[in-house]
């Protein structure tokens, strides 16, 4: 099975995701047994990423 889920926390002092709360939620994901299959960045008009698009995969 196959679902996509869209990471948005944005770190408290900046405009840009939180990349170590990102590799937690992914860390998770792992323990309950979803594989991450792509990972994508979505932008604004301005080009900084405010959140990340994932594509996971459970056996």
């Amino acid at each position: 099975m196959q679902l996509t889920t869209v990471f948005k926390r944005q770190s408290f002092w900046g405009n840009e995701a939180d990349h170590e709360a990102l590799n937690a939620k992914i860390a998770s994901l792992n323990q309950e047994g979803w594989r991450v299959i792509s990972m994508t960045s979505n932008t604004n008009f301005l080009g900084m990423v405010r959140s990340y698009t994932l594509l996971i995969e459970r056996d």
